[in-house]
């Protein structure tokens, strides 16, 4: 007889874990043995890049992963009834065993190597280096202004400076090309820290 399990670590997951879900993960968690190895190699690619606060760091890296890429898992307990001798008789016994295994249907893409450009786009606060998804409202604005100064430096005439003026207005009217919108959500608004 066997009772399997579905697992996966839910969006609304809170750090720091405590003392005794260490212990429920060490039993019943994903187990390295069963990650496939891009899986694997992007797990290192992810914790090379990624600036975590303490309190989420000292949590098992597997299951850090796992919460951020929603990677499930399955869990089994098989009960079994073996004989054990005991002074010549024949006592059954009731064993319990505990397997892991990967999920087959799970999205490999969602959690692999190419997932993890589009999670620190998102997150760019995550990451340990400045990066190409760091641009911050701040920096955006100082290139736009050093590229308005120079352009201003440029011009010769006043009619040419009033050309100038007019097309900075409109442009500063018509919507950037970067969306900075969301620029500092705070990917941990729903943990409480």
């Amino acid at each position: 007889m066997s009772i399997s399990f579905f697992f996966y670590i839910s969006d609304t997951f809170e750090y720091p874990i405590p003392y005794w879900f260490h212990h429920w993960w060490n039993k019943f968690g994903i187990s390295e043995d069963i990650i496939p190895d891009q899986i694997q190699i992007a797990q290192k690619q992810f914790f090379d890049t990624i600036n975590l606060p303490d309190l989420v760091n000292c949590s098992p890296r597997w299951l850090i992963y796992s919460h951020y890429f929603h990677i499930p898992w399955i869990f089994m307990i098989e009960y079994q009834i073996t004989d054990q001798p005991l002074d010549n008789f024949q006592i059954p016994m009731l064993v319990r065993k505990y397997k892991t295994k990967w999920w087959p249907k799970t999205n490999l893409q969602g959690c692999g190597p190419e997932a993890l450009e589009p999670f620190f786009a998102k997150y760019p606060q995550l990451c340990k280096s400045p990066s190409s998804f760091t641009i911050t409202k701040q920096e955006t604005f100082l290139a736009r202004k050093s590229q308005i100064m120079a352009q201003l430096a440029a011009c010769t005439s006043e009619q040419e400076y009033e050309q100038l003026m007019e097309e900075t207005r409109s442009s500063t009217a018509s919507p950037s090309p970067v969306d900075l919108a969301d620029d500092n959500d705070d990917f941990f608004t729903q943990a409480e820290m």
